[in-house]
């Protein structure tokens, strides 16, 4: 990145190590959202700003990659790093990063893992215990949540000479509807959940980290940015545990997105966004909002 490109070779060569290095981190390491953040800030100065999308669009590519691989087959310290390069791609977006194509990509990463962890019958579902899938699918759900909202923000107009983008708008509200069950599920976390699932409603969440120094802690750390102390930049969004109500905290947020393409999305805004709204007053009763 930043410089001219006289051998190809060399360029797929490093790629490929980009390749190597993102799945040894995920699939055997330990924290490994600290490292795929300091990879997000390691380009050269003197880059301008497409070379700098360019790297960032190929490492959201291979991080997608290696997610997907690991949810299949990774071991549980795997399936929590793949909740963590989510958390990654929250801070990035939340910071202002990236354009339409590598936001879009970044909804359809997480919401992959989060599908992976609640379904029955998946790989997660056959290695995980109760508590263990506990903890991974209220991060999941709850970097999903935060991420879908950033997204829906970032389709709007961002001044008086930005139009938006409505395909992103689309897609995005597509996404939430198609997987708005599982984005919305909270399970009760710690000495509580004797049971998997968990809650699913506001009034009965609960959520308890692991006790300090267990090993349950330490790979409760590598499920999120905000948990990881060596991580290279401070995080930009709330941590899970600092919430009481995610569900509710969430709908919230999406009514008002929401009710702002009512108002002034196109038709297919508004017939996708209606969808949303009915499929949220039926939900209602659990939600409590």
């Amino acid at each position: 990145v930043g410089k001219s490109v006289e051998i190809k070779s060399s360029g797929i060569g490093m790629v490929q190590l980009l390749h190597l290095v993102l799945s040894h981190a995920v699939l055997s390491g330990q924290l490994a959202a600290s490292l795929i953040s300091a990879l997000f800030h390691s380009f050269p100065i003197h880059a301008n700003t497409d070379q700098v999308e360019a790297f960032h669009l190929v490492l959201i590519e291979h991080c997608g990659s290696v997610v997907e691989d690991a949810t299949q087959r990774g071991e549980p310290i795997a399936l929590k790093n793949c909740i963590g390069v989510s958390s990654v791609m929250l801070d990035r977006l939340m910071a202002g990063f990236f354009t339409s194509e590598p936001v879009l990509e970044v909804v359809k990463i997480v919401l992959g893992t989060l599908r992976c962890l609640t379904s029955a019958g998946s790989y997660a579902s056959r290695t995980l215990d109760s508590s263990d899938q506990n903890v991974l699918v209220a991060d999941a759900a709850y970097i999903a949540r935060l991420i879908c909202i950033t997204a829906l923000q970032r389709s709007r107009p961002s001044g008086p000479y930005d139009e938006g983008d409505d395909e992103l708008k689309t897609a995005v509200l597509d996404s939430i509807a198609k997987n708005l069950r599982q984005i919305l599920h909270t399970p009760v976390v710690g000495a509580t959940s004797g049971r998997r699932g968990g809650s699913g409603t506001s009034s009965g969440y609960s959520y308890t980290p692991p006790a300090n120094g267990t090993r349950s802690h330490f790979l409760w750390q590598s499920v999120s940015l905000a948990r990881c102390s060596n991580a290279p930049v401070l995080c930009s969004y709330t941590d899970l545990p600092n919430i009481k109500q995610p569900d509710r905290s969430f709908v919230v947020a999406l009514m008002a997105e929401l009710h702002i393409f009512l108002l002034d999305g196109g038709m297919t805004v508004r017939e996708k966004t209606i969808i949303i709204v009915v499929s949220l007053l039926q939900k209602k009763a659990r939600i409590h909002v």
